[in-house]
């Protein structure tokens, strides 16, 4: 709750206040902001035109929605006591935007996640099937690629989830995963998509086989996923990761996946994950660890 005494000359509320107050964190209702406070009646007055100012501001800055259609109710109790010969009364503000509402809406309709790989989007919409919200990927979009200049799984997954939400106006969930190989002191690691430079995944599988093969190796590994969700203005509001541990197998075999999938064995298994079902790799797969901490955010949207 804040004290809108203050927005009769200057606002109280910024923007990263906002953002909270309309986060899924909050308990606050989703489309509207109250406020209260003591005041008298030249107060309530100064702060009414504040406040208001205040929020169709913050409404364009943060949302970029033209809040010169903001409605304010006003609620007033009973005197609660007397400053300077004036009666204070308490006055409750609450304010609201259709256009707020209806931008919102939509918003709740769609997850965008960051990604144009065909393979990674069909696993995520059939890890998440969250009711009523709309899976939908980088493809539908016309959108500026955003590089992946992290040193970590979780620095990318925050790139690409806040530059991939600002340009769609979506609420955006990213993720960076890759395999970290113990004998190759971690690699491919946050460079997985793109080891070796421009070429297939078969040929950097038979890379990392061949180096295992040279020398009496460790093959333990472990697949590593670092998921974010960001809100339309960009902001990270959820991070988590999911790790599965396993070890590199001796040839690639499998077609059921994508990537690394073909040479990986997780641990307790002797298939790799190219061979597995979908229905065992939902359960045990790095992915699956880490969706399975941030779908409950998921479902709880209140809005942004």
């Amino acid at each position: 709750m804040y004290d809108v005494r203050g927005w009769v000359e200057e606002p109280t509320i910024s923007p990263a206040d906002m953002r909270k107050i309309l986060s899924p964190e909050s308990q606050a209702p989703t489309l509207k902001l109250s406020v209260s406070a003591e005041m008298t009646l030249p107060e309530a007055k100064g702060a009414f035109k504040g406040g208001t100012a205040c929020f169709a501001g913050l409404l364009n800055s943060v949302f970029g929605i033209d809040g010169s259609n903001v409605v304010v109710a006003i609620d007033r109790t009973g005197k609660v006591g007397r400053r300077n010969a004036e009666k204070q009364h308490l006055y409750i503000y609450n304010f609201f935007c259709k256009d707020l509402a209806i931008k919102m809406s939509k918003r709740f309709q769609h997850l965008l996640i960051a990604t144009g790989n065909r393979g990674k989007l069909a696993e995520f919409r059939r890890l998440i099937a969250v009711d009523k919200i709309e899976v939908v990927g980088l493809d539908e979009f016309n959108v500026q690629e955003v590089e992946e200049t992290g040193a970590t799984f979780a620095e990318n997954a925050r790139l690409k989830a806040a530059g991939y939400a600002m340009q769609t106006g979506l609420v955006a969930l990213a993720d960076d995963s890759g395999l970290e190989v113990n004998e190759l002191d971690g690699r491919p690691g946050v460079h997985s998509a793109r080891y070796l430079g421009d070429v297939s995944f078969e040929t950097r599988m038979e890379s990392i086989l061949h180096e295992l093969a040279e020398k009496d190796a460790d093959r333990s590994a472990r697949f590593v996923c670092s998921i974010a969700l960001a809100t339309p203005a960009g902001d990270i509001f959820e991070q988590v990761e999911g790790v599965c541990e396993g070890k590199i197998a001796f040839a690639a075999s499998g077609t059921n996946g994508f990537g690394y999938d073909p040479i990986f064995v997780p641990n307790g298994y002797e298939l790799t994950f190219g061979e597995l079902s979908n229905e065992i790799k939902n359960e045990i797969s790095h992915r699956s660890a880490a969706l399975s901490k941030i779908i409950p955010k998921i479902r709880g949207f209140r809005g942004f």
